[in-house]
């Protein structure tokens, strides 16, 4: 039987008044103006056996691939990881500050990115410092849409699934959490938030839960709001929007999370070179090219 140990760690990556915002448009000139909500990153870290994985989700629109290798390589050699054990990735938020050079969408504060590689590592040592035994369940629950197409202007190719999984440790439940549309329900304001993502995390957080998330495949999937009234999302959307997730969340956990059994830690690391345009069957035919780990590539092609 897997000895399955969690960890769990967070810090704040809120950007101070004044710097650049990312997003929705070229040269909107958006700078911080308000904080809707706290941006934050957050880290999961699991051991089982011979493998630990750390899993690290952040409150912003994206981050460059060298930016993203080298720290991944710093994290990995403070934990005694593989680098290609650690996963660093970005909820998409569009209200949030401009993380990377991209002409016409902001101006990178660089104070501010050292800040959030310093607050990322310490997280990830918070998650990995004292890790608990702990049980994973997990469970998909179909759910109303919050995203549409927005180039088809309908709801076909859009995510009908919640994914979750559900980690309970002596102390807390942390849920890894999954669902795919763009993280745009307020427009091109110039207050920080973390967006439905955010909205969705802050309400298992009332319950007493932790949460991380990941965002999914979102591609051409807007939030409904957008294509009601485009870049006019309120507060009261997103609270809509993360209240609806968290009571599909609660019904999976009454009814579709499956037992728990024998968890597997592994990892699979490889990469896309261009993914634009790319049709599934030839991302699955690359993805199949990938180092195999556990038998976990031929479970993610099945998928």
């Amino acid at each position: 039987m897997l000895d399955l140990r969690v960890g769990f760690g967070e810090r704040v990556i809120t950007p101070p008044l004044g710097v650049d915002l990312c997003g929705y448009g070229f040269y909107l000139d958006r700078k911080v103006e308000a904080v809707l909500d706290d941006l934050k990153v957050r880290a999961l870290y699991l051991s089982g056996g011979t493998t630990s994985l750390l899993l690290v989700a952040c409150d912003l629109i994206g981050f460059t691939v060298e930016f993203s290798d080298r720290l991944r390589a710093e994290m990995a050699k403070i934990l005694g990881l593989p680098s290609s054990h650690v996963l660093l990735a970005c909820t998409h938020t569009h209200s949030g500050p401009a993380t990377q050079a991209l002409p016409g969408l902001g101006d990178v504060d660089g104070a501010y990115m050292k800040s959030v590689e310093t607050r990322i590592v310490e997280a990830a040592e918070e998650a990995a410092a004292n890790p608990e035994e702990g049980e994973c369940r997990s469970a998909f629950e179909a759910v109303e849409p919050i995203g549409y197409n927005r180039r088809a202007k309908d709801f076909r190719d859009i995510d009908p699934w919640l994914k979750a999984a559900a980690f309970q440790t002596k102390s807390k439940k942390i849920y890894l959490l999954n669902y795919a549309c763009h993280a745009v329900v307020l427009g091109p304001g110039k207050c920080v938030s973390a967006d439905w993502p955010g909205a969705w995390v802050r309400e298992v957080e009332k319950a007493g839960a932790k949460a991380v998330f990941f965002q999914g495949f979102c591609g051409d999937i807007d939030p409904v709001t957008q294509a009601n009234r485009w870049g006019q999302g309120t507060p009261e959307d997103l609270l809509l929007y993360g209240d609806l997730l968290k009571r599909r969340l609660d019904k999976a956990g009454a009814y579709g999370i499956q037992e728990k059994g024998e968890a597997i830690v592994a990892a699979i690391h490889g990469s896309f070179s261009n993914v634009v345009g790319l049709p599934m069957e030839r991302l699955l035919a690359e993805l199949a090219q990938w180092p195999d780990s556990e038998g976990l590539r031929s479970a993610t092609v099945q998928v």
